[in-house]
Formats: C-alpha cells, sequence, structure tokens
C-alpha cells in the first residue's frame, strides 16, 4: 500500500478548521497543530489546512474533499520553505482531481507558520534507503485510513473526517470543531457496527458517537481490526 494516500480512495485530515483539536479520553485532552495555508493548483488556488500528526502530513481542502491527502514522512523526498511558501515533495507521484504530482505547493496564510513542517520533516525516524527498504531500527509508520463521515447530534448535524490509525480513532469535524474528537482505544468502552455505513462508539469518558459513513463503508476486515484493537488496549497487550 503506497503510503501517498488519497483521500479519494481512503474512502481523508481531516479534518481540522481550527488550531483546537478536542479529546475526549479518560486521561486528557491534547491539541493538534492545524496551518491555514493556500495550495496551488491547475485552475488557480484552493484554502485548506496542513496538520501534523506523528508520522503523518495531512492536508484537508475546506471546500473540495478531493483534493485532500494524507502522506507519511518516510514518502516525503523533502521540504523547501521559502518565505510564506511551502513545497511538498513526494516519492510516489500524488493523485487528485487537479491530477498526477509529484510535488505539492502551498502558502502558508501567516509566513511564521512554515517552520513547523520543516522542523518535522527533518526529524525522522522514517529514513529509506537507496534499495526502498526502510532502515534497521526505524519504524514503519502504520496507515491512516480515512472516511468521510456525519455525525447527528441534539441540534443538527456536522460532516467531517473519521480517521482510524494504529493508534487511536478520531473524528475531524469541518464545520463544527467543538465535535470533533480523538480516542485512544483503550479509552474506548464499546464499537459497535450496524451496518458498513454506521460506527457507533462508546468511550469510558463522554457521550456515545454514531456515525454514517460515505462511499463504500467501513469493511467487516477493518472494523474486526477495530475491535480487536480496543480490546488488545483495554488488556494491555
Amino acid at each position: 500500500m503506497k503510503n501517498v494516500l488519497c483521500l479519494k480512495r481512503l474512502v481523508g485530515a481531516f479534518v481540522l478548521v481550527s488550531c483546537a483539536l478536542m479529546t475526549i479520553s479518560a486521561e486528557a485532552q491534547t491539541v493538534a497543530r492545524a496551518i491555514p495555508v493556500e495550495r496551488a493548483v491547475p485552475f488557480g488556488t484552493t484554502t485548506g489546512k496542513l496538520m501534523l500528526l506523528g508520522d503523518h502530513l495531512v492536508y484537508v481542502d475546506d471546500q473540495k474533499v478531493d483534493l485532500s491527502f494524507a502522506v507519511v514522512r518516510s514518502d516525503m523526498t523533502d521540504v523547501i520553505t521559502e518565505g510564506s511558501n511551502i513545497t511538498l515533495q513526494f516519492r510516489h507521484p500524488l493523485q487528485d482531481s487537479s491530477g498526477t504530482s509529484s510535488r505539492a505547493i502551498f502558502r502558508a496564510i501567516v509566513p511564521t507558520d512554515t517552520s513547523p513542517i520543516k522542523s518535522w520533516f527533518g526529524m525522522g525516524p522514517s529514513v529509506v534507503s537507496t534499495s526502498g527498504a526502510a532502515s534497521v531500527n526505524t519504524p514503519v509508520p502504520a496507515a491512516v485510513e480515512t472516511f468521510v463521515a456525519r455525525h447527528d447530534h441534539f441540534r443538527g448535524s456536522c460532516r467531517g473526517r473519521l480517521i482510524v490509525s494504529s493508534s487511536q480513532l478520531s473524528y475531524e469535524s469541518v464545520n463544527n470543531v467543538s465535535h470533533s474528537r480523538r480516542w485512544e482505544y483503550r479509552s474506548i468502552k464499546e464499537i459497535t457496527q450496524k451496518n458498513p455505513y454506521e460506527l457507533e462508539v462508546k468511550p469510558f469518558a463522554g457521550g456515545s458517537y454514531k456515525f454514517f459513513i460515505d462511499g463504500q463503508g467501513i469493511s467487516p476486515e477493518l472494523f474486526k481490526t477495530l475491535v480487536d484493537r480496543v480490546t488488545a488496549a483495554r488488556t494491555g497487550q
């Protein structure tokens, strides 16, 4: 599976519209950095957010979901920052509705926001040898799977991205940031699936969240993986 993931194929960062990302877990709240940017595309420019999540860099477009993408650090060959400009260069071509390219060009709305991305790229640990294999003792980043989802609540509903990683499950609302949540698997009491298009998360702390998934939905195989991760996290395995 290629590390550069187009959100259309992932059945998509995600993602925050503001810098505050709320977490409901038994332990604590965490805050993730979201950088407002403009992206250069063949038909002009579009606006969105760049976000750093561990070994992953995620771009979520504010208007066009199919321009969003996620990429792991090991699949990037360079990050170039010049003033407010940010150029990302990929090991594998990125495919989205703007076409196919081995790079993406952004302009940070606040110029000083370019430094975190450059620092993040230089951190590692993802080092790839010339043979294409990960170097010894270098962790291989886990894949992130992202789904377009709707969350209904007492006063209406919101839309966003449901993000599945090896360490946590998170929901990033694109039009109501107060409904964004991030759960470590050990903080989830129960997770149920009525069908591939409906998923309910019941954490130990906070209320239940029910999601309606677009596209192909969540496969039985992925749901089993989620259940296994929740079970393993609770038993300390």
